[in-house]
């Protein structure tokens, strides 16, 4: 159950489709510092088209999906699963990002650093899940960073369902929220730098979770 609770709060990152129309990043006025804001926004946007954001963040969520199958697949050999433990962990900002998991057996929530929270994940393997997620939504505003990276906010409901020998064992609902990174930095080859960019996962909240 721990497993399939872990992997509850990853399926999150499925969410990472942002769709960023130009309206929602509203033009701050009459606030200096804001003005200074947003044309970092601007600097930082201008060099990523909408398209291949969703792109990047698509193929991102897809990956680490992938490597989540294979941490709760019985059949995976060890090497499988500390490979798809270091690969999924590069899809994310830094080692710091933290993924909390929430249980309708408990009233807490934890928190846990990423490698660690992938170790728990592999503990217990399930034979099948299905996810379902509604009410998808942007909720945040892309915002600089003093890292000198842009953030923004989504939220969902994500529905669980796991089984083991053919007999549903565990079901939610979860309502969810989660930061994606996009990050600019300068790469150097052949005497020439260029300026490139990734989209990253970063920490992926729990709002509330109840039974199905």
């Amino acid at each position: 159950m721990n497993c399939l609770k872990s992997l509850t709060a990853a399926w999150v990152c499925l969410l990472f489709s942002p769709r960023l129309p130009a309206q929602e990043i509203s033009h701050p006025v009459g606030n200096s510092r804001d003005s200074v804001a947003w044309a970092r926004v601007s600097a930082l946007l201008g060099e990523v088209s909408r398209k291949e954001f969703e792109d990047k963040a698509e193929k991102k969520t897809a990956q680490f999906t992938d490597y989540l199958k294979i941490l709760c697949d019985k059949s995976a050999s060890y090497e499988q699963l500390d490979k798809a433990v270091a690969q999924a962990i590069t899809l994310f900002v830094n080692e710091d990002a933290v993924v909390e998991t929430s249980s309708n057996n408990r009233n807490t929530i934890l928190r846990l650093r990423i490698r660690d929270y992938l170790k728990k994940v592999k503990q217990i393997q399930y034979d099948k899940i299905e996810i379902k997620w509604t009410h998808v939504q942007y909720v945040g505003d892309l915002k600089p960073a003093p890292d000198g990276n842009l953030y923004g906010t989504v939220s969902f409901e994500q529905e669980f369902r796991g089984y083991r020998d053919g007999k549903l064992v565990y079901s939610d609902v979860t309502l969810k929220h989660a930061n994606v990174v996009l990050k600019t930095y300068k790469k150097t080859y052949e005497g020439s730098t260029r300026k490139i960019w990734d989209v990253l996962l970063s920490d992926i909240g729990v709002e509330a979770t109840k039974s199905i």
